[in-house]
């Protein structure tokens, strides 16, 4: 089974946002992604620039992650707005 851990950038991206905004995406991305046995069926591939990286969608929110398949870690990197997050 997989394992959602969030990265210290991920952290501080949820930071910036509202308190109720933060806890919602962290909520509903832990119950999707943890303890998952297939974590491509909700997550979706990026392409071009972001190619590796998948993303989860809360709303207007993302949460992009990364797959480490050895072992099956799912690694927020980065949460934010959807207007905002492919910026970085």
């Amino acid at each position: 089974m997989w394992r959602l851990l969030w990265s210290e950038s991920a952290k501080k991206d949820l930071k910036k946002l509202d308190p109720h905004i933060a806890k919602t995406i962290i909520t509903k991305t832990a119950s999707a992604l943890d303890g998952i046995a297939h974590p491509l069926s909700i997550l979706v591939p990026l392409k071009y620039g972001l190619c590796g990286q998948h993303k989860y969608r809360i709303g207007n929110y993302r949460v992009i992650c990364i797959l480490i398949h050895d072992e099956l870690i799912a690694l927020a990197v980065s949460a934010s707005h959807r207007k905002d997050i492919y910026e970085e």
